[in-house]
């Protein structure tokens, strides 16, 4: 199921923060990466030729709590991957960095599957 399956999860892009913010952010995105890429396989079950990219715009208030996510790109044909994505992140407590202020990064996600692997059960 799934298998062949790329995802490629990029650096999360914070306007004016410091490296080691942006990196924690990172690496609390990729710590779900798993539910990110279930998003993509569950559309493969029905599309076997699903592929695109998505750019979520995330907003984080000074405690870590997500107040927004908005799609600032999508590729795919429908808001499916960009919708289940933005579920996903929106539940992430993310790291504060002791300053108490809201934060806007840009999380970007490119989905696509090797030829010849498609997951069982997809349509033609």
């Amino acid at each position: 199921m799934g298998k062949g399956a790329f995802i490629a999860i990029g650096l999360v892009w914070l306007a004016g923060c410091a490296t080691t913010d942006a990196r924690l952010f990172s690496e609390r995105v990729r710590d779900h990466s798993t539910e990110v890429s279930r998003c993509y396989l569950q559309v493969l079950h029905e599309d076997r030729t699903a592929q695109g990219e998505i750019e979520l715009s995330v907003t984080v208030d000074g405690e870590g709590k997500v107040l927004s996510v908005v799609a600032a790109r999508n590729t795919f044909s429908d808001n499916r991957v960009a919708d289940c994505v933005a579920g996903v992140i929106r539940v992430i407590a993310f790291p504060t960095g002791g300053q108490n202020r809201t934060t806007t990064f840009s999380y970007p996600v490119s989905f696509s599957i090797e030829e010849g692997s498609r997951p069982e059960g997809g349509k033609p």
